[in-house]
Parts: C-alpha cells; structure tokens; sequence
C-alpha cells in the first residue's frame, strides 16, 4: 500500500520545503505534543467537538464493515493536508511577525512619511509572499534604488519609472 503520511512518525514533523520551518524548529525531541497544538487546545477546548468527532468516525466504521482501507485513507490524507495548511499558516504567520517586528524596530530610530510608510509596508508584505533567494530580492532592490537615484538626479521625471 502506498505511504499517504509525510510525517514520520505523525507527531514529529518534517519540513514541507527545502525553506526554513519556524514550525518544525519549535518541535523539542522526546516531547509527546508540538508547542503549537499545546496552546492551541488551552485557548479552544474542544472536548465535545472531539468526543463528537470520534462517535462519527466509529459510525462511519461500523457501516463499512471491514472494508475501511479507504476510509482510513481518506482520513489520513485529510490529516496530512490539514497539517500542512497548520505548518504554513504558522510559518507565514511567524515570517510576517518578525518582518513586522524588524520593521518597528527601523521605525523607533527612522521617521517616514505615511505614503513611505505605506510603501515600505506592501513592498516587505509583497517580499515575504514572493520568498525571493536573498540574492534576486537583493537584485530587486538594487533596481528600486537605481530608479530613485536617477530621479533625483532628475534622470526621470516624476511619476515615471
């Protein structure tokens, strides 16, 4: 039988992409449950969800009989794309929470006007999105430099880039 899971074991994940998993990072070996699920369960008890959730799986068992092999299937491939979703909205989350965190840092000691301000906002929202190699967000950048130089130079007119 083909293996669906990409976790082995299910409670010890392995990272989705060769980029860096804030996610998988935070798991300590020997630890029954991942940091995240922790907090998760103290901010949302569930436990009539859960208990319900168990009752219809055993219903639905019951009416397969024996034949539950693709059952079973679809439930772990249902679980493993459920953590993967889990493993990407946290490390997007925790990409753009210390972006964010770097940015105010900036902020404390520089002074932008609101339209630089606004700027300097999509551009670091679009470039945490992109996950550009350092060196082609670098390239990026040179050119958005390049432009504004030869604006003041008065190289360009405004509005034109």
């Amino acid at each position: 039988m083909k293996k669906l899971s990409k976790r082995d074991p299910p409670h010890n994940p392995q990272p989705l992409s060769p980029r860096h998993s804030y996610y998988c990072q935070m798991k300590r070996p020997g630890e029954e449950s991942h940091p995240v699920d922790i907090a998760v369960r103290q901010r949302l008890p569930q436990d009539a969800e859960h208990k319900r959730l168990l009752e219809l799986q055993e219903q639905v068992r019951a009416q397969l009989g024996k034949n539950t092999k693709a059952f079973l299937e679809l439930e772990t491939l249902r679980t493993d794309i459920s953590l993967d979703r889990e493993e990407a909205y946290f490390n997007l989350g925790y990409e753009h929470g210390l972006a964010e965190a770097q940015a105010r840092a900036r902020r404390e000691t520089l002074v932008y006007s609101e339209a630089a301000e606004a700027l300097a906002m999509d551009v670091r929202e679009k470039l945490v999105q992109a996950q550009l190699p350092f060196e082609d967000a670098l390239m990026v950048f040179l050119e958005c430099l390049w432009v504004a130089a030869l604006r003041q130079r008065g190289v360009l007119p405004e509005g034109s880039a």
